[in-house]
């Protein structure tokens, strides 16, 4: 405050000339936003210019590894400037590309400018993503609490615009390019990146006439305004009657227009498009369905029993809700989860997972001091990535563990994520990596200690950091900008670094980095894994519910039959998850299939239980390898990185070639958690 009252004392210009100008224009004052107003005066006052710089727009042409915001010099306002300016730059480059479609130039001249026009268009396209990437970080986890509401005001803003992106006069821009550069290539030379970004502005990649290019475009634009509509209802609180009908409305439309672009493109289902355009390791919605069917029963005798009551008032059988008192297993646990707390502090584990990733994975991580420097608070961490055999920088992750009342709205106290920021098509910086975790904070600066659920939380998103880094640097290295790594692997790093719960000397590893000289008791060992056994059941079958009804609705479901969507969900939650069966109210399921789906077609719901079988696999091999053996340990750790590092190796025959396994299966997954 001292240093703003001096520089308000000594502006740049005379204060009257200063409040003139930036008035001017400015008569009519109703309705101008003061608090707008306060903030670019402050920025005014402390840059000392007219014009101060956005430090939005200014990170997104850094060409270096700093690709987010000085932090500690954004102000609300930034990020609606930014992103209005970002969506004007848009519609020059989309000017630009309608005129050369239709320039007069030789065929290897024309396709090379619109080639780049078109990268350029997708490159404004992942900054106004990552404009309100970053507002939104900022409004969850960093805000002042004074600022909390100016930004939540600012970003819902921002996230308007990015979602009025493509009108249907801008889609069809793109889609006669799409179809210029698919009719002056040959079948041979025919570029895989090109064949995605047709599935992905949903086209066939063969050469289509115009009526049906005015369907598909029709099509999109409806879908992305039903996306709008459903996400619009479902962010308001108190989502009552009217809203839930609306909700299903927009679903029955989203499933009728799927179909619709489904048969254009010539496939049969719609759940058979998505998966084709995603590009997975599955071959069919029939694979995934036979081995959601085959898990459920491996995996029944380790779920809850339902257990019911007869309600006298009521007349029907209901939940019990009698209260019990704990079980001698159930104190056991507590105990064991208590004493875990005692030994395992984060800093351990941080070593620890920095020490695995050196030993096994190849890849060096060197914590930077400085945090402070680019304006994140004071518990935020930052580390380097980089490859340890050639030292070439692979990305940075920025780390905020804490639940800080102070620096997170209440929204976001409870945040658990890995979110991925730099992801330009063209980019040649490198990527950045954010993480924020739920763990209490102590006050004292003493060793923050871990719960068993946070400990958990810290491994997964750790590795889905360190995937999300490895597959953005694939994009640069291969320059494949389009290249869609295959989605069942999307959480495989995340998890299979869980898995080292099982490992004796992992567990050992982090308690002596925590604690010198103590050591975990095998009987401790042993009740905290079977009760992340009992967990990973549990998440598993309400995988497999989500996928089998996802897969249902977008495959065999027809909206105009007997059976409604709602029954459909009570029907297959009644089959695999008995004992948490949602109300015929509870459009919880439903929305998370839904939400998106418009703006990223794909099937994903499935993801979880592939990628927890392709981590079994790999963690099985790892651990049936002599880890003394440091040759084989790091063919093993490339083997794992090259999964994210080229689209040659992303694919199920590199799997089972690396595992020496005959064919994806299960059999891993039964074998590692002991079902």
């Amino acid at each position: 405050h001292f240093r703003l009252q001096q520089k308000m004392m000594q502006p740049s210009l005379p204060l009257h000339k200063l409040c003139s100008r930036l008035s001017k224009g400015r008569r009519n004052f109703s309705g101008l936003d003061f608090s707008g107003l306060s903030s670019r005066l402050l920025d005014v006052v402390r840059s000392g210019s007219l014009n101060p710089p956005n430090p939005v727009l200014k990170s997104l042409r850094n060409k270096g590894d700093d690709w987010l915001p000085e932090f500690k010099r954004m102000l609300p306002y930034h990020l609606e400037n930014a992103i209005q300016s970002t969506k004007t730059q848009y519609s020059v480059d989309l000017a630009e590309l309608e005129v050369a479609i239709t320039a007069g130039v030789d065929k290897e001249t024309k396709l090379k400018t619109i080639q780049d026009l078109l990268n350029r268009v997708d490159e404004i396209e992942s900054q106004l993503y990552q404009i309100t990437e970053v507002g939104k970080l900022f409004t969850e986890l960093a805000a002042l609490p004074d600022q909390q509401i100016q930004w939540q005001v600012a970003y819902r803003k921002a996230r308007s615009v990015r979602g009025t992106l493509r009108p249907f006069t801008e889609s069809k821009i793109i889609y006669q390019t799409l179809n210029e550069m698919a009719s002056s290539s040959t079948d041979a030379d025919f570029p895989i990146y090109l064949r995605l970004a047709f599935e992905r502005h949903g086209l066939s990649a063969d050469e289509g006439d115009a009526e049906k290019r005015q369907q598909l475009g029709d099509i999109d634009e409806k879908l992305k305004s039903l996306n709008l509509q459903l996400e619009s209802v479902v962010e308001r609180s108190g989502v009552n009657k009217a809203d839930r009908l609306n909700i299903v409305k927009c679903m029955y439309n989203i499933i009728g227009l799927s179909h619709l672009q489904a048969q254009h493109l010539g496939y049969s289902t719609v759940s058979s498009m998505m998966m084709h355009a995603r590009n997975t390791m599955a071959s069919s919605v029939e694979e995934v369905l036979e081995q959601n069917e085959s898990l459920a029963d491996i995996l029944k005798p380790h779920v809850p029993k339902t257990s019911v009551t007869l309600d006298e008032e009521a007349g029907a059988f209901l939940p019990s809700s009698k209260p019990k008192s704990p079980t001698d297993s159930e104190k056991e646990l507590w105990m064991a989860k208590q004493s875990f707390k005692k030994l395992v502090y984060l800093d351990g584990a941080i070593q620890a997972l920095v020490d695995f990733c050196d030993s096994i994975l190849g890849i060096a991580i060197v914590e930077n001091k400085d945090a402070s420097a680019l304006g994140w608070n004071q518990n935020v961490r930052i580390f380097d990535v980089a490859d340890k055999t050639d030292g070439s920088s692979i990305g940075t992750i920025f780390f905020d563990p804490y639940n800080d009342k102070y620096w997170r709205s209440s929204e976001a106290s409870e945040t658990v994520m890995s979110r991925l920021f730099s992801i330009r098509p063209s980019q040649t910086g490198y990527p950045v990596a954010v993480i924020g975790l739920s763990i209490d904070p102590t006050w004292d600066d003493a060793p923050t200690p871990l719960s068993w659920k946070d400990f958990q939380h810290v491994l997964f998103q750790f590795g889905s950091a360190l995937q999300m880094l490895l597959s953005q640097r694939a994009k640069i290295d291969n320059r494949t900008p389009y290249y869609l790594q295959p989605s069942d692997v999307s959480d495989f790093l995340g998890t299979f670094m869980v898995l080292w719960l099982y490992n004796d000397g992992f567990l050992q590893r982090v308690a002596q980095l925590s604690q010198d000289q103590f050591t975990f008791q095998p009987e401790l060992m042993k009740v905290l894994r079977e009760d992340f056994k009992k967990q990973k059941a549990i998440d598993l079958m309400e995988n497999i519910f989500l996928s089998t009804l996802e897969l249902m609705i977008f495959t065999d479901f027809d909206p105009r039959g007997d059976e409604t969507l709602v029954s459909l969900q009570g029907r297959v939650a009644g089959k695999y998850v008995p004992y948490d069966m949602p109300d015929s109210n509870d459009l919880g399921p439903m929305i998370e299939i839904f939400q998106g789906k418009t703006l990223d077609p794909k099937i994903s719901t499935y993801c979880p239980v592939w990628s927890e079988m392709l981590a079994c696999m790999v963690y099985r091999r790892f651990v049936t390898t002599d880890l003394e053996d440091a040759g084989a340990v790091d063919k093993l750790g490339q083997g794992v990185r090259n999964l994210f590092l080229s689209p040659e190796t992303s694919s199920k025959e590199y799997v089972e070639a690396l595992c020496d396994e005959k064919e994806i299966s299960m059999k891993a997954l039964r074998d590692v958690h002991d079902f």
